[in-house]
């Protein structure tokens, strides 16, 4: 998938945000599993935020997964947080988010909490993990000593390319 080069987007982090920064973050974080059809838009820079019923705490870097694949195939730096949105704040802001003004209109619709992503990276090559029982939101990736590896030799694989 292509990476839209915006003031949000860009297929590598800041300067200043080093390769151990994005892992030890990630590693803490872990990663956020995400249906297909919003993944390839927040990777393809078409959206930066994903919608969900819960708020969280989490800043810096996260894992990206496509739901059931029990891979990690990109990686993002939090931007921030909104919500609780109203209706009115969801229809402003459908070109972040993509969702459809049938569905957050819908009476059961309960993701009114944004993650804001930027900076997203796709992975040259995705990166399984095990996952565990229980695991619908986040995987945690500091237990599993085989993908903080793969993480760290592609983060390194990655800084030695020539811009």
């Amino acid at each position: 998938l292509a990476i839209a080069s915006e003031a949000t987007h860009s297929d590598k982090p800041d300067a200043d945000d080093s390769n151990h920064r994005v892992l030890a973050d990630i590693i803490d974080n872990g990663a956020l599993i995400m249906e297909l059809t919003h993944l390839q838009k927040i990777i393809s820079g078409e959206h930066t935020w994903e919608l969900r019923t819960t708020k969280f705490k989490k800043s810096g870097y996260i894992g990206l997964v496509e739901k059931g694949s029990k891979q990690i195939c990109a990686y993002a730096k939090i931007a921030g947080y909104h919500g609780p949105l109203s209706k009115g704040e969801l229809k402003a802001a459908k070109s972040k988010h993509g969702v459809l003004a049938k569905d957050y209109n819908a009476k059961d619709f309960k993701r009114l909490n944004a993650i804001e992503l930027c900076h997203v990276v796709p992975l040259p090559h995705p990166i399984p993990y095990e996952h565990k029982p229980g695991a619908v939101i986040w995987v945690k990736v500091a237990e599993q000593e085989a993908v903080v590896n793969q993480l760290k030799e592609m983060l390194v694989a990655e800084s030695k390319k020539p811009a």
